[in-house]
């Protein structure tokens, strides 16, 4: 019979997250495989998209210039040049997400095959799963469950933009700088610094509550796995009441552990929908400096300043936007983290 543990260890979004993301990371990427050119693969297709994204956001101010000169020849160009960019922004969005699949199956068989290789050695597997008090939950679900999760999220979630995320954001501070100036650059990166400390003081929670839920997940699930083991004893002995009581038990503290969770993610959500969509307003706030404070298009005709704040628009929404992600990027973090150090091969080898 199962039984809940006393003893439940919490994790945190903190440095126990990153030494074992490090520990973890050595088991995904063991050498020179499938998972490291996957991982370059998606690196260089989302490098590509970014480029493309820059001159497709710069092409629409060419509209605006082209509408307001009546220029028909040059409209009609560019509509053509920018069937084809767009065509290959698709294509390259397309093709980043597909290698990012790729790369998800390919680090979870690097992280399964050695946790197998570590979980069966010098018997570790009949340790953890004979001692009851041995103080780690449900095994087999960190091998199988938290591992998938893991894996899923930081292939298809977080990777590549976390890593091509610096290049982008100092491209784009570049181009604030040169038409905003230190103001411009300066509230945006104050925004992202506002999102950070709000996320960080939120998603912290969520991932001691992440692991939480997991670990009731497979409480519950385990509690009906020995039902089905034990069905003939128990049907004998006539304990169907008994076990219809257990297995509401293990399952109303595992929907307690949910609704926790689910409080958690409420204000995270509002966050990053607010980061998200007041990004937008805040890039027009922006474009007082260059008109009105520095009057830098005092000189330009009406399609010419069209154009030039619909780039400057761009600059501003994409750079707005490089962080919004990273911020975004925080709910599937805090997740991640909780699976991350679920995973951490150092509980089995505590056993060898």
């Amino acid at each position: 019979m199962v039984r809940l543990r006393p003893e439940q260890k919490e994790f945190y979004l903190g440095w126990k997250f990153l030494t074992s993301l490090g520990t973890v990371l050595q088991l995904l990427y063991p050498g020179l495989d499938y998972a490291a050119l996957l991982t370059l693969t998606s690196l260089i297709c989302a490098a590509g998209y970014e480029v493309v994204s820059y001159n497709s956001g710069k092409i629409i101010g060419k509209f605006y210039s082209a509408l307001l000169a009546r220029d028909e020849p040059y409209f009609w160009n560019l509509f053509w040049k920018a069937t084809l960019i767009y065509f290959g922004q698709s294509l390259l969005l397309a093709t980043t997400t597909f290698s990012t699949w790729l790369l998800y199956l390919a680090i979870r068989r690097n992280l399964v095959s050695a946790l197998h290789r570590l979980y069966y050695r010098k018997s570790a597997y009949f340790q953890l799963n004979g001692i009851d008090n041995a103080g780690i939950d449900n095994p087999d679900q960190r091998i199988t469950q938290d591992a998938e999760r893991m894996c899923s999220t930081l292939a298809k979630n977080i990777f590549p933009y976390i890593l091509i995320s610096p290049g982008v954001i100092a491209w784009y501070t570049y181009k604030t700088w040169a038409t905003a100036g230190g103001f411009g650059v300066g509230i945006i990166y104050l925004y992202f610094v506002l999102g950070v400390i709000a996320n960080r003081i939120i998603v912290s929670p969520l991932t001691k509550w992440t692991a939480r839920v997991e670990k009731c997940e497979g409480d519950f699930r385990y509690k009906h796995v020995t039902v089905r083991k034990n069905a003939e004893e128990s049907a004998f002995f006539n304990a169907a009441a008994f076990e219809e009581s257990e297995s509401n038990r293990f399952f109303m503290r595992l929907l307690r552990r949910q609704l926790g969770a689910t409080l958690w993610k409420y204000p995270a959500q509002f966050l990053q929908n607010f980061f998200d969509y007041y990004g937008a307003i805040l890039s027009y706030v922006i474009q007082v400096f260059p008109i009105f404070i520095f009057n830098s298009y005092k000189d330009m005709d009406a399609p010419t300043l069209a154009q030039q704040i619909s780039n400057n628009a761009f600059y501003f929404i994409y750079l707005i936007n490089s962080f919004t992600r990273l911020t975004d990027l925080a709910l599937a973090l805090g997740e991640m983290a909780g699976y991350t150090q679920r995973c951490n091969f150092s509980w089995i080898e505590s056993f060898l």
